[in-house]
């Protein structure tokens, strides 16, 4: 006896496949755009490379800048939580100035960093404000209180240590290039 064909939509799925794909697409994501800059990465090449449709990338994430904003976001939380850790250990603000800076300079060195330092979509302010409040407020309170606590000005400091360090790790990466 021949079973007959099922018509209609094929059945829910459980949710594993869901999530496989997702993270497939989210994991070559960033893998390509710490690679490349994000207008030499195509949608093929990030579908291709994941093992999943393009209608996949669509339901997911929208389109590339969709799946570009959560790589970013999935980087930026990782580093936050790191650089949150090292400041917001116990202890007098200065040590823990001094743990959040060595932490800053090590996330600013590693090859992870490079998907949140590429072009950020040619400058899209939209793009940049979303990651950027999805991640640090935290991180800046953190650091802006500890400089407080030390009797420094409390956010202009906070963002001159921000400065200072890329400044720091600008130089560090154009003296190697020599």
């Amino acid at each position: 006896a021949q079973v007959p064909k099922r018509r209609g939509r094929p059945p829910r799925s459980s949710g594993v496949h869901d999530v496989s794909v997702k993270d497939a697409l989210l994991e070559v994501a960033v893998q390509l755009f710490s690679e490349k800059e994000y207008q030499a990465v195509s949608t093929r090449e990030l579908t291709q490379r994941a093992g999943v449709t393009l209608s996949s990338l669509a339901h997911y994430y929208g389109d590339k800048r969709g799946l570009y904003i959560a790589a970013n976001l999935r980087e930026l939380r990782k580093i936050s939580a790191r650089l949150e850790a090292a400041i917001g250990v116990a202890g007098q603000p200065e040590v823990r100035l001094f743990r959040f800076a060595v932490e800053f300079s090590r996330v600013l060195g590693e090859p992870a960093y490079l998907i949140v330092v590429r072009q950020h979509i040619g400058g899209d302010p939209e793009a940049i404000s979303a990651i950027a409040k999805e991640t640090f407020p935290t991180q800046v309170e953190q650091v802006t209180g500890a400089i407080s606590a030390v009797g420094g000005a409390g956010m202009p400091v906070t963002i001159g240590l921000y400065a200072l360090l890329h400044g720091l790790h600008a130089i560090r990466r154009a003296t190697s290039a020599l």
